[in-house]
């Protein structure tokens, strides 16, 4: 089961269309801590990214999460 990170957070506008599947690293803040994960970006707005995060390799179970542009880059931060 898939709980919602703590920093997800919905923009006001909401693009209603795919944008795209763009590989990229989502830090998701849990109750153990924060962890960079793989994820896709398949909508945004200039403040916040939808990213697609898979369980694992083996299942295709998919989670949509919004969060602040902040916390998703194509690439980890120095």
């Amino acid at each position: 089961m898939f709980d919602a990170p703590l920093n997800a957070d919905v923009p006001r506008h909401i693009p209603v269309k795919p944008q795209g599947r763009i590989p990229v690293l989502a830090r998701l803040v849990l109750l153990g801590g924060a962890f960079w994960v793989p994820a896709r970006a398949i909508r945004w707005t200039q403040t916040h990214v939808m990213v697609v995060i898979t369980d694992d390799e083996l299942t295709t179970r998919e989670h949509l999460v919004w969060l602040r542009a902040a916390d998703v880059r194509r690439r980890l931060p120095a």
